[in-house]
């Protein structure tokens, strides 16, 4: 959302309120509610939300588990709007 004289909110960045249909979003809704998460664990603390991690074959050993198919159709879509591959946007740093 831009202010009168139409600036973003942040330099560098932007949104797009269409991206996701209603559908598409319920859907991914119950999948996310599916996928096992578990609370954040960060140097023995643990956080009030619920997370997991999915990456590449790559990062199996660092505990993620592959991308789940029905995250690649959003991921293959945000990669476009973005200029950039699917294989390479998602990853972990």
């Amino acid at each position: 959302m831009s202010d009168l004289f139409d600036t973003p909110p942040l330099p560098g960045l932007a949104t797009r309120a269409d991206l996701v249909t209603r559908e598409e979003e319920q859907a991914l809704i119950a999948a996310i509610d599916g996928a096992g998460l578990t609370p954040f664990q960060f140097h023995g603390w643990e956080g009030k939300r619920l997370t997991t991690v999915f990456g590449s074959k790559d990062d199996a050993a660092k505990g993620a588990r592959p991308i789940p198919d029905w995250l690649l159709p959003l991921r293959a879509r945000l990669a476009e709007w973005g200029g950039l591959a699917p294989r390479n946007w998602c990853r972990r740093f």
